[in-house]
């Protein structure tokens, strides 16, 4: 339905800054598809970052003001 999809776009619009970065675990490919298709980078990994000792992805964006 898109709804993540607005939720961050709405996030991003209201921070107000050019470049945004974000983690998440290296499983949840649901999330990490998202902020592909977004715009988003892979950028690093932060190896047994979790608890768990689950890797974290860093992903960054960079919006270009004009």
């Amino acid at each position: 339905r898109g709804i993540a999809r607005c939720l961050l776009q709405e996030c991003e619009a209201g921070l107000g800054t050019s470049r945004m970065r974000l983690s998440l675990r290296e499983s949840n490919r649901g999330a990490y598809d998202l902020y592909i298709k977004a715009g988003y980078t892979e950028i690093d990994r932060w190896q047994r970052y979790y608890r768990d000792r689950e890797d974290a992805i860093v992903m960054e964006k960079n919006h270009r003001t004009p």
